[in-house]
């Protein structure tokens, strides 16, 4: 997310049953963000396809925060929901997402919780 939108899309051969999504931030704290902008999500739903989305998914910067230029390692942002069959999910940051001051936004891991 340098200067611009980014996005992280991970497509499954066949539908998935999804119950929720880890985003671990960035060790390094000026490349942190702030919250996730979209995670949408392309749902199969028999012969039709549909799809939702979390709009503006927070991290949670005071629970994590070490000091002003540190938060802990291996913390994400979280949703956790019902149930749903998924074919695709796509992740959407911001420019203005990022926590840190620095021109990159990083993440470390994206975690699809599902059966």
């Amino acid at each position: 997310a340098k200067e611009n939108s980014t996005t992280i899309t991970v497509e499954f051969d066949g539908a998935k049953t999804v119950r929720g999504i880890l985003l671990y931030n960035s060790y390094t704290y000026d490349k942190s963000f702030a919250k996730v902008s979209e995670i949408e999500f392309t749902l199969a739903n028999g012969s039709k396809v549909t799809s939702c989305s979390i709009l503006d998914l927070p991290y949670n910067v005071d629970a994590y925060r070490v000091n002003d230029s540190q938060l802990h390692p291996g913390s994400a942002a979280i949703a956790l929901f019902n149930d749903l069959e998924v074919v695709k999910v796509i992740v959407h940051f911001e420019s203005d997402d990022k926590l840190g001051a620095g021109e990159e936004l990083a993440i470390s891991e994206l975690m699809i919780l599902g059966r």
